[in-house]
């Protein structure tokens, strides 16, 4: 397959990168999980297999992008993902004109988190649950040392 990178395909891999815990909070607050624990391990296993996918890819053909980054200042993007991508002019110019509108800065507040057991049980109100699962995600990604 490598042998064949470019030749028969040229396939590129644009990823956009979010704080792990901030996407994490931000799937609990949305109630996509019930439980802390589940959704722990879900991020924990997408990132082993994304990792585990980009290690063979190569580098050439991968284009990483923050989050925060991409949404304050879209038109910064323009020039190397134009690059990457290998991109005419017109289809440079139809990115410029999508990248001309910033997207808003995802905030940090509070999230009501107080429905999963870890608040619930210790009678927490959201500002003090929503620290509780903070740290419990931060020492949960730290011990796991993902590459992100």
């Amino acid at each position: 397959m490598q042998q064949l990178d470019g030749v028969l395909f040229n396939v590129k891999y644009l990823l956009i990168l979010r704080n792990t815990t901030d996407t994490a909070l931000s799937a609990l607050r949305r109630n996509f999980f019930k439980e802390v624990d589940p959704e722990l391990r879900t991020v924990e296993h997408t990132l082993t297999y994304v990792e585990a996918a980009l290690r063979g890819i190569p580098c050439r053909n991968t284009f990483i992008a923050h989050y925060e980054q991409a949404l304050a200042d879209p038109q910064a993007f323009l020039e190397p993902l134009s690059a990457f991508l290998e991109l005419s002019p017109a289809s440079k110019l139809a990115l410029k004109g999508r990248l001309s509108k910033k997207g808003r800065m995802p905030s940090r507040k509070a999230h009501k988190l107080t429905q999963y057991k870890e608040c619930k049980a210790a009678g927490l109100d959201e500002e003090a649950c929503y620290r509780k699962i903070s740290t419990l995600m931060d020492e949960f990604f730290g011990l796991r040392s993902f590459m992100w």
